[in-house]
């Protein structure tokens, strides 16, 4: 019996149909979220990808899955996913398979955007953003937006157009009860990403917003002071497992995936550095 598609390696360079069966074969439960997510990505080479449920009515989303080419390379990690910010529409009116682009001349999305993600899209060279309409109902709307290095020309505009229709029409056919399953397998990062971003006041303050314990607090000061990891390590006389596992806490609790989004943090809130020993 031959394997699914999403039991093969994702190669370089996907075709529209290879991209689709993945999608498919992904939403049926015979394959992962993580590879159809990237060959997606591959095939409109894209730097990254959210895929998220957003509440139309609040604008509160949870992020099912997201996959970044450049995060192995400490590339600065997205903050929030753009999603409803590109829909100038009300969202339940915005039709499964609808395409919105980041760059559309006809809207100026760019100055809806908060601060951080106008620092992002410049900080990654991030050109254009673009977000597919998957489906709605009464309370909720799917997307899933690609971050492109590049500007569309015509022929990128009829492939996504192409994979919205195909992506989009295999969503709205998946079985009862698919996402709920994809959403309750989604990692405690992601999920927190998802949550409401922590609190604006400085992460190092006796006010201690992120819920830090007394050593992610003191490993927090010397991440932003400029020690990488290693460096840590020999500090506290620890074995480096140990470090890691603060920092896996430290990025679930600020809401980031990694250190450079975390310097990030703790430079953007907190302007002079907190005096903790």
């Amino acid at each position: 019996m031959p394997r699914p598609l999403s039991a093969i390696p994702v190669p370089a360079t996907v075709t529209l149909t290879e991209a689709v069966i993945l999608w498919t074969e992904c939403l049926h439960g015979m394959g992962e979220l993580p590879a159809a997510m990237r060959s997606l990505s591959r095939h409109v080479r894209a730097e990254a990808a959210v895929l998220m449920r957003a509440n139309s009515q609040t604008g509160k989303h949870r992020i099912l899955s997201s996959c970044d080419g450049k995060a192995a390379s400490g590339a600065c990690p997205l903050p929030q996913p753009l999603g409803l910010s590109l829909i100038t529409i009300e969202p339940h009116r915005a039709r499964a398979g609808s395409l919105w682009s980041l760059r559309d001349p006809s809207r100026a999305e760019a100055d809806r955007l908060d601060p951080q993600q106008n620092r992002w899209l410049s900080q990654r060279a991030i050109a254009d953003v673009i977000v597919i309409v998957l489906g709605h109902s009464a309370d909720f709307i799917d997307l899933l937006e690609f971050h492109l290095p590049r500007r569309m020309d015509r022929r990128d505009q009829e492939q996504l157009e192409n994979l919205a229709q195909a992506i989009a029409f295999a969503w709205n056919r998946r079985p009862t009860g698919r996402i709920a399953r994809l959403m309750s397998n989604t990692p405690a990062i992601t999920r927190r990403m998802a949550q409401t971003p922590p609190s604006s006041a400085n992460a190092l303050s006796s006010e201690n917003p992120w819920q830090l314990t007394a050593t992610e607090l003191r490993i927090c000061t010397l991440i932003r002071d400029g020690l990488a990891a290693t460096d840590i390590v020999s500090h506290f006389g620890v074995a480096e497992s140990t470090v890691r596992s603060h920092l896996r806490n430290i990025y679930a609790k600020a809401g980031v995936t990694g250190q450079v989004g975390l310097v990030h943090k703790l430079l953007d809130n907190a302007p002079a550095k907190a005096a903790i020993h």
